[in-house]
C-alpha cells in the first residue's frame, strides 16, 4: 500500500537533495536542508509516521548549511555530512567548508548531536547552485558526498572540492577516533 505521507508536513525543505536511508534496526532516516540548517527525522514503522525534525547543525559558527548526506549504522548510530559557510547567506561571498556531525541516539526526542569541520581549508568559494540544471549561480562545486562506515564502524567521507577554482579534486578523510556507529 503506497501512503503519501511528507516528513515534516511541508514540502518547502529549500535546498535540492533530500536524503533517506535506513539503519540496520529497520528505522528510516530522512535528512534535508532548509537554506540555513541541517534536518533530520526519523521514522520507526516504515515511513507510515515521522518523529518531530531535530536540527543536526550547531548553528553557532556555520549559518548557512547546504547539501546534507548521510548514512545510518546500528540502532540510533548517525552520521551527517554538509557543506557549511560562517556566511548568513549562499552568495558570492561564502566560503565553504566541509562539516560532519554524529549521534549514538538518533532516535531520542532529543538527540545529542558532536558536530565538527572536517576539511582542512575551504573547499569552494562563493555560492552554490541549488537550483539543479536551472538557475545562474555558481556550478564549480559538483553536488558530491559520499559517507559510509568501514569494516570497524569509523565513517568514511569523500567530497567535491573546488579550492583551485576550475581544478576541482575528490578529496576523503577518515574517522579516526570515537565510538563505532555499529
Amino acid at each position: 500500500t503506497w501512503h503519501n505521507n511528507t516528513v515534516d508536513n511541508t514540502t518547502n525543505h529549500g535546498t535540492l537533495f533530500d536524503c533517506v536511508k535506513v539503519g540496520d534496526d529497520g528505522t528510516v532516516y530522512a535528512l534535508w536542508s532548509d537554506g540555513m540548517n541541517i534536518y533530520l527525522a526519523h521514522s520507526l514503522d516504515g515511513g507510515l509516521s515521522w518523529s518531530e525534525k531535530v536540527r543536526v547543525n550547531d548553528n553557532h559558527l556555520y549559518r548557512t548549511n547546504l547539501f546534507p548526506w548521510l548514512e545510518a549504522g546500528s540502532a540510533g548510530r548517525v552520521a551527517v555530512v554538509w557543506f557549511g559557510t560562517t556566511d548568513g547567506a549562499n552568495d558570492d561571498n561564502a566560503d565553504w567548508q566541509v562539516l560532519f556531525a554524529q549521534t549514538l541516539d538518533a532516535t531520542a526526542q532529543n538527540p545529542t548531536f558532536y558536530q565538527q569541520v572536517i576539511s582542512d581549508h575551504v573547499v569552494h568559494g562563493s555560492n552554490i547552485s541549488i537550483g539543479g540544471l536551472t538557475g545562474s549561480a555558481n556550478r564549480n562545486l559538483g553536488d558530491y558526498f559520499q559517507i559510509g562506515f568501514d569494516p570497524q564502524g569509523a565513517a568514511v567521507v569523500a567530497w567535491g572540492d573546488d579550492h583551485n577554482d576550475f581544478d576541482g579534486n575528490i578529496y576523503l578523510a577518515r574517522q579516526l577516533d570515537g565510538p563505532s556507529f555499529y
